[in-house]
């Protein structure tokens, strides 16, 4: 990661640190709607090796009938991703349930903005594309795929491009 990474992602961290509940390891109660924190790293397109840190906004629900009432969570989820290939932003829903302590099932949608640094994968360098997400989390891994369309920088033959990503993505404060 350049410079300019390290420092979007140190105030990421940050903000993290402040903004989420621990609950002294404790499940939040029924229906809170604090902050989840998200951890997480992968490969993918155009990033290529990258790490996220984002935020699950919403309130606990059971996850399934007879479940534990704060095993699931969904709202709004809000991403920042750093790697080799450039930075993003993404924001849209998710739902997730947990499986463990660290473990979480679930998905995710997002609107997703990047910009690629001089080394993206299959991208144009420079660049700024926008695009849509779409997220499966199994067991805190994390797969991902969608599409995204160059809206500023360099001319290339690369204007649309199909994302994905492999990964995994880890909740802290649940």
């Amino acid at each position: 990661m350049n410079g300019r990474s390290s420092q979007v992602m140190l105030v990421l961290v940050v903000l993290a640190y402040h903004a989420t509940p621990l609950y002294a390891g404790e499940p939040a109660p029924l229906g809170s709607a604090s902050a989840v924190f998200l951890v997480g790293g992968q490969w993918g397109t155009p990033t290529g090796l990258s790490g996220s840190v984002g935020f699950l906004f919403g309130p606990t629900f059971p996850a399934k009938a007879g479940a534990d009432p704060t095993s699931g969570r969904k709202g709004l989820i809000l991403v920042g991703t750093g790697g080799v290939g450039g930075l993003s932003i993404a924001v849209g829903g998710a739902a997730l349930a947990r499986e463990g302590r660290l473990l979480t099932t679930g998905f995710d949608g997002l609107l997703r903005v990047t910009r690629t640094t001089s080394n993206p994968t299959n991208a144009t360098a420079d660049a700024t594309y926008a695009g849509v997400e779409a997220g499966l989390v199994l067991m805190g891994a994390r797969l991902s795929a969608g599409v995204s369309h160059r809206i500023a920088g360099s001319s290339g033959s690369k204007d649309t491009i199909f994302t994905f990503g492999v990964g995994v993505q880890i909740p802290f404060g649940w």
